[in-house]
């Protein structure tokens, strides 16, 4: 059974699991004076916990989207790869009135090769709107962790390999008297990169530390995310440093808290704070990405739908400007109401739908920055505990190729004010 059979089955059993736990938790009994019952719960969506400050309890309104791998750029860059060169030369040993004796010897020197290949940008970090995010201005601190399992790499043509220094054959140490190397038999036998280019990273982790702060009432906020990034793999392509910091504002044009619909509007701004982009011509690339979007709430009874669409555009024109559609479809399984005590307030599983649309730079290959359309399908539980944390565990995989990955593993936790 592949990875991704195994998250869909996990996930799975996890849906199955908290239906069964909410249809033993729920109270069977009238509500008492003064308390919603979990009918009024579900259809006032985040009237409850909600004033000045946006929404401030975890079973009170609906939960973040989750999002997807927001780095798909692809980049091109060049790499340096250690190598071992193996030279056959021939030693010739002079003899008195007899022919010269020759012996064939054999040498390794080290060198390198330098590697073109096309690399996504996940150093971005979480720069898309859809990351951990809600279209209502809310009060809170979070955090994210993301597990990218077997990124890929598109690896061009090896170039010439090179020595470290010219290489000069000379006589063994040890060698007889008289004894000299004959030039014009050196022979390249082989050139074995050190270790291989596989093409691939074994794994990707990304962390993610952000706050949200709400103003006006409760209809606009902003925020701010600052990503860690580390990449583990070839020697060649471990690295492990700070991604890009996206500062977030959002208005709430529509914010229904009777009914828990919300129409929002804002702009993310993403600096160009991480590893610096540089092109095989040695072009550096400091993008600001800019990323106007609008984003939407509509509850229909215990579901509810939310969704970004947003358009990236680059400072710098060599760089891709992106579409970018998200919509996801939630269920309230479970809830308790604000007065109830108990650990678990919620139960909330949710699957998304994210889609990338290159408008210019389309495809992969494109230099020095491409980008084709990807589709990438997420599915998490959000399990709210206590009055105001929730905890999310989900999975992403995506649905076209070229796959920036095989699975993504998410954990995201978010604690309202």
């Amino acid at each position: 059974m592949g990875r991704q059979q195994v998250f869909g089955v996990l996930l799975l059993f996890g849906l199955l699991s908290a239906s069964r736990l909410g249809a033993q938790a729920q109270p069977a009994q009238p509500a008492q004076p003064g308390q919603q019952n979990q009918s009024d719960l579900f259809g006032q969506g985040q009237n409850q916990g909600q004033g000045s400050e946006g929404a401030s309890s975890a079973g009170s309104g609906p939960s973040n989207m989750v999002g997807d791998l927001s780095g798909g750029s692809f980049f091109r860059r060049i790499f340096t790869f250690p190598t071992t060169f193996t030279f056959q030369v021939t030693e010739v040993i002079p003899r008195p009135e007899q022919p010269a004796l020759r012996r064939v010897l054999t040498f390794q020197v080290p060198g390198f090769f330098t590697q073109e290949v096309i690399e996504p940008l996940i150093t971005r970090g979480a720069f898309r709107i859809s990351e951990n995010e809600s279209p209502l201005p809310t009060h809170r601190v979070y955090t994210t962790y993301n597990y990218f399992d077997n990124v890929t790499l598109l690896p061009q043509p090896l170039s010439q390999p090179a020595l470290v220094a010219p290489f000069q054959p000379t006589v063994p140490t040890g060698s007889s008297s008289g004894a000299f190397i004959d030039n014009s038999t050196l022979r390249l036998l082989d050139v074995t990169p050190t270790p291989g280019f596989q093409g691939r990273l074994n794994a990707v982790h990304r962390e993610v530390f952000g706050i949200e702060s709400p103003f006006l009432d409760g209809n606009a906020s902003v925020g701010v995310r600052v990503p860690w990034v580390q990449q583990n793999g070839d020697p060649t392509l471990d690295s492990s440093h700070i991604g890009d910091v996206t500062v977030i504002t959002k208005f709430a044009l529509l914010n229904d808290r009777d009914g828990g619909n919300v129409f929002s509007v804002g702009l993310a701004v993403t600096a160009p704070t991480g590893m610096r982009l540089v092109t095989p011509d040695g072009h550096r690339i400091t993008s600001t990405l800019l990323q106007p979007y609008l984003g939407y709430i509509v509850n229909f009874g215990q579901f509810y739908v939310q969704g970004f669409s947003s358009v990236v555009v680059p400072t710098d024109d060599q760089d891709t400007t992106l579409l970018c559609n998200d919509v996801g479809l939630a269920y309230r399984l479970y809830a308790r109401g604000r007065c109830e005590d108990g650990l678990l307030r919620s139960v909330t599983p949710t699957l998304e739908g994210h889609l990338t649309t290159p408008l210019k730079n389309r495809g992969a290959t494109h230099s020095p920055i491409g980008f084709p359309d990807v589709f990438i399908t997420t599915g998490a539980v959000h399990v709210g505990l206590g009055q105001r944390s929730e905890l999310t565990l989900g999975a992403a995989v995506p649905l076209t190729g070229p796959q920036l990955f095989d699975v993504e593993a998410i954990v995201q936790f978010n604690l309202r004010f």
